[in-house]
């Protein structure tokens, strides 16, 4: 038996063949509430703050193991499933999905030369990150289904290029390179200032960059930047725009 995210609508089989429920009622809830908490805090975070904290970048990249084990200690009162109506267990996936919208939209101030490299990377803490949900789900005794593998496999791609991309460059500390570039159009949305540069060096395609406001309102198109690259704590060289002359600090909106 595969364990899987999503359950068919027989979502679990029968009660005698699945370890017994552990909790209370009321230490299940606190459990849900302090998840539903630390993803809530997590997603606020993630929107209105693009600095790459340490604490940020680890809130982000271990709440998706919270659910894991949360199911693996208390196999009979959670599942690393969807929650479905009439079903005795609370499932823990719901999250997922929003965690990986959130992880191909977050730190937009910082792009990567080449996120292949990220994704190749990626590949060892997204096939360990898979092979736990699999485990555990086998311990809660989950129907497989092929949609939920399927998907829970997207999951682990996405989660794992996010766990390289972001530790290469809050671990990094390496000299920074500066390049100069020119704004080709400015773009405002409703929590982002962002910038249009045109191509500065010939693996890099004219592309949009998230920028501090007072960035934003000191610029006009035509205008010069400076593009920081920095090699990366991972060997992947990631960059983000500066004003010019650049100060020698990185800021973040």
């Amino acid at each position: 038996m595969v364990g899987s995210l999503i359950e068919t609508s027989e979502p679990e089989v029968k009660s005698a063949s699945y370890p017994p429920a552990r909790l209370k009622e009321w230490r299940k809830s606190i459990n849900i509430g302090l998840f539903h908490v630390l993803f809530g805090l997590s997603m606020v975070l993630g929107i209105f703050v693009q600095q790459p904290f340490l604490f940020l970048v680890i809130l982000h990249l271990a709440l998706p193991w919270l659910p894991v084990g949360l199911a693996a200690c208390f196999p009979g009162d959670f599942t690393l499933t969807l929650r479905f109506k009439g079903a005795t267990r609370e499932g823990l996936a719901f999250g997922w999905f929003v965690i990986a919208l959130y992880s191909m939209a977050a730190f937009e101030a910082i792009k990567l030369l080449n996120w292949h490299d990220s994704a190749l990377l990626g590949c060892l803490p997204g096939a360990i990150f898979l092979a736990a949900v699999i485990r555990v789900n086998r311990r809660c005794a989950v129907r497989a289904t092929l949609p939920g593998l399927v998907a829970l496999t997207i999951f682990s791609g996405v989660y794992g290029y996010s766990f390289a991309r972001e530790l290469n460059f809050v671990l990094d500390h390496s000299p920074a390179a500066v390049h100069p570039a020119i704004v080709m159009k400015k773009r405002f949305g409703r929590s982002s200032y962002l910038l249009e540069i045109a191509q500065w060096a010939p693996q890099v395609h004219a592309e949009r960059i998230r920028v501090t406001r007072s960035m934003f309102d000191a610029v006009t198109e035509r205008d010069r930047v400076c593009i920081v690259v920095k090699k990366g704590a991972l060997g992947m060289p990631w960059y983000t725009a500066q004003p010019c002359p650049w100060n020698g600090k990185i800021e973040f909106p």
